[in-house]
């Protein structure tokens, strides 16, 4: 299997350089079309202790793209996804293209 032609045709598409093609999480970045929103006070304060993340976003980066925590799933470490990350560190997961490490991109 290689890479197919509609990925390599699409404009913002990097072939992995870390791994490959079939390994990284299927699907492209423009396959989703929905909308996310956060909430940020315009006057944060620090927190008095730090707690743990849930699943899903915790931040959306400057490009639109979702930020989720080092976690793959509940309990699951981001280790065991690495070779799925792409090369900014994201990939397309269960809603949309997301980074779960800082992007180099």
């Amino acid at each position: 299997m290689g890479i197919p032609t509609a990925a390599q045709d699409h404009p913002l598409f990097v072939a992995p350089t870390v791994t490959s093609y079939e390994n990284i999480t299927p699907g492209n970045i423009d396959d989703f079309n929905g909308s996310f929103s956060l909430t940020v006070s315009a006057n944060p304060t620090l927190a008095s202790s730090s707690s743990a993340t849930g699943l899903g976003p915790i931040g959306i980066a400057v490009t639109g793209a979702v930020i989720y925590n080092d976690q793959e799933g509940p309990n699951v470490p981001i280790d065991n996804a690495l070779p799925s990350l792409d090369y900014s560190a994201g990939h397309t997961g269960p809603q949309s293209y997301h980074y779960h490490l800082e992007p180099k991109a």
